[in-house]
């Protein structure tokens, strides 16, 4: 068997964890059994639910055991997302939430490996991570270099969204944001735009990791409404799969 990322035969593969339980059940009452829902970016496609998270069978044991610090500093940030201190960014132009106590560059780490894996996995929910040979090949090199990703060209920016709709999770897929191609990765309360192309973009690169000394998202009180129709969309004919994620009707 070759791992998936260091390219070495090895006699088997670790279980690795793409999406792992404790970001997916972050913030949710001690004991619940509510498990993690991902709604399928393909209309009529199954939505999944899982108590442990989404694992595939990709690197080996000692890639996956790199992978450790900055999926620890991922986990630490989803579960402290209520904690981060709004500023007001670049004159007016959009909120932000700023997470002093955060490792910046183990939470862009964080975000490229999450792809990769993603990129790597069979698992049906990330059949629309598909990077070319070029681009598979730039972040294995990052992925197994000790340097920090954030000088790369993968340009990583974060939105929070605290409401009830930010729990909402959608099966990655590449998208365009301001005119720049991203991977839009979903997590309960926190999505991750990953810039995939060369294209300069002013605001994305304003709003990406690294723009600040500390860790910053772009801060929503909701999904955007184009979102919320894409899910519905996705969903057509299973109300009860999205109804914890839509508006509350008001009295």
């Amino acid at each position: 068997m070759k791992c998936g990322l260091c390219q070495q035969d090895v006699p088997k593969l670790a279980k690795s964890h793409v999406i792992a339980k404790a970001i997916a059940t972050h913030g949710r009452p001690k004991g619940s059994r509510e498990p993690l829902v991902i709604l399928s970016s393909d209309k009529g496609h199954r939505v999944v639910r899982s108590q442990t998270g989404i694992y595939s069978k990709i690197v080996c044991a000692k890639c996956e055991a790199g992978f450790q610090a900055a999926d620890d500093a991922l986990i630490e940030l989803c579960r402290s997302l209520g904690q981060g201190v709004p500023i007001q960014y670049d004159g007016s132009r959009f909120l932000a939430v700023e997470y002093p106590n955060a490792d910046i560059g183990a939470v862009h780490r964080g975000v490229l490996t999450t792809l990769f894996r993603a990129h790597l996995s069979p698992h049906p929910s990330f059949q629309h991570v598909v990077l070319d040979p070029v681009l598979e090949q730039r972040i294995r090199e990052l992925l197994l270099s000790d340097a920090s990703t954030l000088s790369s060209e993968f340009a990583v920016v974060l939105r929070v969204v605290l409401s009830e709709q930010g729990l909402a999770s959608m099966s990655p897929f590449r998208t365009s944001m301001g005119g720049v191609q991203v991977i839009q990765l979903y997590f309960p309360n926190l999505t991750a735009y990953v810039k995939l192309d060369d294209h300069f973009d002013e605001v994305f690169q304003g709003a990406a990791i690294g723009a600040l000394p500390h860790l910053h998202a772009v801060l929503k009180e909701q999904l955007s409404v184009s979102e919320m129709d894409f899910f519905r969309h996705v969903t057509e004919g299973r109300d009860s799969d999205i109804a914890r994620f839509s508006p509350k009707p008001k009295d």
